[in-house]
Formats: structure tokens, C-alpha cells, sequence
């Protein structure tokens, strides 16, 4: 039993010497580095991925949703940005719904790719939906597109299509 207390007492002031450091030599918070090159970048393309929707058109929707009693966040969505009926070729309209843990935002995002457009072929719309005595209440919407090859971009961008 001596013996195991020894070694456990060496193992234990070893782990110990390990972990003290000078603390002198830490760097303080304003002395990290808080931005690199790569990181500025992926910032800068988040920014431009995502058009932000004004929220005097967010306005416009909500009293919609009032005016035209509408129950879900999959109608708020479909009455915002309209599946196309009739479309050919490989057209798709999916919608998702996220509830987020411990809040009553909703976060309902729709892809639809596949657009009968000469320059845009894919259009994201990301909504956030507070839910409120009932009610529903959008909060912010933002939008990106895809444009067809040649016509523009080929990645999530907020700029529109040539």
C-alpha cells in the first residue's frame, strides 16, 4: 500500500511540475491574434453570399401572414417565394425546417434549383420565424443565388445573375 501511495504521490508532482508554466509569458487577450488572412477571406465570402431582405418587405410579409391566416412556417415560405407549377427539366423546390434548442426561433430555409431562367439557376432563401402567442413572425430573411454556366457566378452569392 506504501508503495502505491508513492508512486501515486511521484505521479502526482509530476503532473503538477508539468502543468505550471510562467505565467508571464501567456499572452493577454488584446496581444491574440484575432484576425488572419484566411479568415478575413472566409468572412468576406460569407458577406457576399447572402442578400439581405429589407425589412419593409419583411413587414409586407408579416402582415400577409395575418392578413391570410397562415398556420406554418412551410406556408410562410411557399407564400414568400412561390413554387414554379409547370417547370421542366430537373426542377426542385425543398424546403427544411429547424427548430433551435431553447429558443422559438425557427429557422426555414428553402433551395430551389433548377430555375426556368435564362441566368439563374438556383435560388437559397434562409428565414428566421419567431413563434409568438400562436402566431408566427418573421425576423429576417436572406436570399443567395447560383447562376447558369457562363451567366454569372456558380457559387451561393448575393449577387444576382448576368
Amino acid at each position: 500500500m506504501n508503495r502505491l501511495f508513492y508512486y501515486f504521490s511521484i505521479i502526482l508532482v509530476g503532473v503538477s511540475a508539468m502543468s505550471c508554466k510562467d505565467k508571464s509569458t501567456a499572452t493577454t487577450p488584446a496581444e491574440v491574434e484575432t484576425s488572419t488572412p484566411v479568415d478575413q477571406t472566409k468572412i468576406e465570402s460569407a458577406i457576399q453570399e447572402y442578400e439581405l431582405i429589407s425589412q419593409e418587405k419583411i413587414d409586407d410579409l408579416n402582415q400577409a401572414i395575418q392578413r391570410d391566416k397562415l398556420t406554418s412556417v412551410e406556408e410562410i415560405m411557399r407564400f414568400y417565394s412561390p413554387e414554379t407549377k409547370g417547370a421542366e427539366g430537373k426542377y426542385t423546390y425543398d424546403i427544411t425546417v429547424l427548430k433551435m434548442a431553447n429558443s422559438s426561433t425557427i429557422l426555414v430555409t428553402l433551395i430551389e434549383d433548377g430555375i426556368n431562367d435564362d441566368s439563374m439557376r438556383a435560388k437559397k432563401v434562409i428565414m428566421n420565424v419567431t413563434a409568438k402567442d400562436g402566431n408566427f413572425v418573421v425576423t429576417k430573411i436572406k436570399q443567395s443565388y447560383k447562376c447558369w454556366e457562363g451567366r454569372g457566378h456558380s457559387d451561393w452569392n448575393a449577387s444576382y445573375c448576368n
